[in-house]
């Protein structure tokens, strides 16, 4: 890396758009420094068709169901089928849980 204080002859040139030349010594020739910014060419392509990876449905917890239900008056009524529609579970935990809430690691 070259510093641009340490330069003594600085030199944009119009058929170089994006590149400044530079000297940091008269007796060398000019470098480049291009400033243009590369496209991204290592963009994964979105999948054109996502598989399935289950049919079941996972339960949320009993308290965040009940949580959603105490919600319904605030949320449009054509959406209440689907928060009706939730399956809850005693036993089934959130994430994160409340345990790591309790106990976080330092």
């Amino acid at each position: 890396p070259v510093l641009i204080s340490q330069c003594f002859h600085l030199q944009v040139r119009k058929e170089n758009q994006g590149q400044l030349f530079f000297k940091t010594d008269f007796n060398e020739e000019f470098r480049c420094m291009d400033f243009v910014r590369s496209r991204r060419s290592n963009v994964i392509p979105w999948p054109e068709d996502l598989s399935v990876v289950t049919n079941q449905l996972h339960p949320i917890s009993k308290q965040k169901y009940d949580d959603l239900m105490s919600l319904l008056p605030f949320v449009p009524s054509v959406c209440h089928p689907f928060y009706k529609s939730l399956k809850s579970s005693n036993l089934a935990g959130d994430y994160p849980s409340s345990q790591d809430e309790e106990n976080p690691e330092s």
